[in-house]
């Protein structure tokens, strides 16, 4: 599919959706997020209906085949069917030059395709996620970086230039875009939602730091949250009457934050145990053979012994203390589930540090460091894992290999 062909595909489904939007919908974004009839034309919101082959059925009329569906990502498709991405959702298009260039939907009470999450997105492949508010931008003038979709938008209706990763923090790909996008701004604000566990605060101050890196130096703002309440977002704020130029007039600059000095700190103390790490791994690699050698040695028994030794690991769920979704041991998490342990394998999600493996690579990972998350285990760092693990949960290794068992 072409780029001229995926834009009209999508301002098809754009225009179906906002012919959906009933007064009720229209009702629940004045109430719930602070938006105007005004601001729900402009940015094009809609309503993904509930029959499942309304939306089809409609592309179909206008010309387009099941197969440009799928490749605009609008359709999960099987062998007997093609269903709509979305069912009961109110749906929020990213405009670039006020063309439809993206989706994603709301979840509402009446929501019916079973996806877990509050919000659900387009699943492109050819033309990827654009940065939300990316065309909102002003030379010369202040730009706000907000976290959710409907924070972005009330801030723009507020009068002000604003980009959304719609999540804690921009995607790699994206932060060199708005890195250059920002160059031409005044001032860059970071107001990122507030809550009790800090998660927004943490990613206001990671793509902050990002940003200095690139030579972009921005503003953090702090929205005011009640002790009793959990999370406060740039919506709510707004919507109580709060004033955005107020935050920007008592931000602070993103480094001179508390945490940003401690998460600073704790880069460096990282990247210290990283090169301790390393020194460590090449002392103990450099003392085992990269492979059997063939000779009745060591490394030969070990080798001829590796099925017995690995099943004398103990289970992942003891080594791990997780069994099933649960936060890493070594790193924590703040979402408390960020280590996935099923049987005999494990995956860690781990920002920066993501990977997997079974019993002998979490081993070689976190006990002896002799590999990073992702990385092969090989050669003589497989010999290394697989000494120590017999050592420590098969001692008698040695004398069951004179014996040949």
């Amino acid at each position: 599919m072409d780029e001229s062909r995926f834009g009209e595909i999508m301002d098809c489904v754009v225009t179906l959706f906002q012919r959906n939007l009933t007064e009720e919908h229209r009702e629940h974004l004045h109430h719930r997020y602070g938006l105007t009839d005004e601001t729900i034309s402009r940015y094009r919101i809609g309503y993904a209906p509930l029959d499942r082959h309304q939306m089809v059925l409609a592309l179909f009329e206008h010309g387009f085949s099941v197969d440009e569906m799928g490749a605009a990502g609008l359709v999960t498709r099987t062998p007997d069917t093609t269903l709509p991405l979305w069912q009961g959702r109110i749906m929020f298009p990213y405009l670039v030059g006020s063309v439809p260039r993206y989706l994603i939907g709301r979840q509402t009470d009446e929501t019916a395709d079973r996806s877990p999450g509050k919000y659900k997105k387009q699943r492109t492949v050819d033309f990827g996620e654009p940065i939300f508010g990316i065309d909102s931008l002003i030379a010369g003038g202040p730009v706000v970086v907000t976290e959710g979709i409907t924070d972005a938008i009330i801030t723009q209706q507020a009068g002000f230039a604003c980009l959304s990763p719609v999540t804690t923090r921009f995607k790699s790909e994206h932060v060199e875009k708005v890195v250059e996008a920002c160059r031409s701004s005044s001032r860059v604000y970071l107001i990122m939602d507030n809550e009790q566990n800090g998660a927004g605060l943490r990613g206001a101050i990671s793509t902050g730091m990002e940003m200095v890196r690139h030579g972009i130096y921005p503003y953090l703002c702090t929205i005011p949250r009640p002790d009793d309440v959990e999370k406060r977002d740039l919506n709510d704020y707004v919507r109580a009457g709060g004033d955005i130029g107020e935050l920007m007039a008592s931000a602070i600059y993103v480094e001179d934050h508390p945490l940003a000095q401690t998460m600073r700190l704790d880069a460096v103390r990282k990247e210290a145990q990283r090169a301790r790490s390393d020194a460590a791994r090449q002392r103990i690699v450099s003392r085992m053979p990269s492979r059997p050698l063939g000779d009745g040695g060591e490394g030969e028994l070990l080798y001829a012994m590796k099925d017995m030794i690995i099943a004398s690991i103990p289970p992942l769920s003891a080594l791990t203390g997780v069994d099933g979704h649960g936060p890493h041991p070594i790193y924590g998490s703040t979402t408390g589930s960020n280590l996935s342990v099923t049987g005999n394998q494990w995956y860690c999600w781990h920002a920066g540090s993501q990977g997997g493996g079974g019993p002998l690579e979490w081993i070689a990972v976190y006990e002896l460091r002799l590999i990073r998350e992702g990385e092969p285990l090989r050669g003589a760092a497989f010999m290394a894992a697989l000494k120590h693990a017999a050592d420590a949960y098969l001692p008698d290794w040695r004398e069951r290999a004179k014996r040949g068992k």
